[in-house]
């Protein structure tokens, strides 16, 4: 109901709106993927629910369906008994579609269209603190056209966030982030910063870990034969490498 408003991160005007359904959360999602989805807010809410969740069990399947190189019957057993995946459809979270945009982007690689396969990159934007695995991964395998496409394509849509909601959403969206509420529990996320949390100098092992992830995502994604061996790799060094991942994620 607020994108597109000018008001997407307002706290006061999103505590408003939440007033009767329980304490409100400030939003992580950038303006265009707001405004992308707006139409289904038209929706009365169980309708929209069912939209959403046949719309991320699709993008599940289209992930499965498209990845390169894996044995699909086997990838299918361990989605369907995967508890993260489970929390993804139930909390109607948006990793579905970034795992289907990626697995496109993948095959466009396999097919030597990489122009394209960087647009579908760019698209895992929706979710743009998972992504760090993406660039290692194209650097890498020296896949430059495709790089560039993801910046441009990248840029063409962060520039469209302005045309949205205002040039002041950067500072709005900040101001929210640094929101406790907005990443609670720290030491419960399945990531490098909740496995540093429990030790005495969390930011310098962080950096550390971080260090040796990216030194071994690179390894992989230089020298597999496989793209999506490689891919895969990314994506979990994208998840390890992000700040901000709960159970749900894990699916990734």
């Amino acid at each position: 109901h607020l994108a597109g408003t000018g008001q997407l991160y307002s706290y006061e005007k999103l505590s408003e709106w939440m007033a009767p359904h329980g304490p409100p959360m400030p939003t992580g999602r950038l303006p265009f993927e707001m405004f992308a989805v707006k139409a289904i807010g038209w929706l009365p809410y169980r309708p929209s629910e069912a939209v959403w969740l046949a719309a991320s069990l699709l993008a599940l399947l289209l992930c499965v369906m498209l990845w390169p190189d894996v044995n699909r019957l086997a990838v299918s057993a361990a989605l369907a008994l995967s508890m993260p995946a489970a929390l993804l459809l139930v909390l109607g979270q948006d990793t579905p579609f970034w795992l289907a945009f990626f697995a496109i982007g993948l095959v466009l690689l396999m097919r030597k269209k990489p122009a394209a396969a960087g647009i579908a990159f760019s698209l895992c934007l929706c979710k743009f603190h998972l992504t760090l695995g993406i660039p290692i991964l194209l650097v890498a395998r020296k896949q430059w056209t495709a790089l560039a496409s993801a910046g441009v394509a990248s840029a063409a849509l962060l520039a469209s966030c302005f045309a949205i909601e205002g040039p002041h959403w950067p500072a709005q969206y900040m101001e929210g982030f640094r929101m406790p509420v907005f990443s609670p529990a720290a030491y419960r996320m399945l990531n490098l910063h909740g496995l540093a949390y429990w030790t005495p100098w969390p930011g310098a092992v962080e950096a550390v870990l971080a260090i040796a992830v990216v030194a071994i995502l690179w390894l992989i994604c230089r020298r597999s034969q496989s793209i999506g061996l490689a891919g895969a790799a990314a994506v979990a060094g994208g998840l390890l490498l992000g700040g901000h991942a709960y159970a749900n994620d894990g699916a990734m």
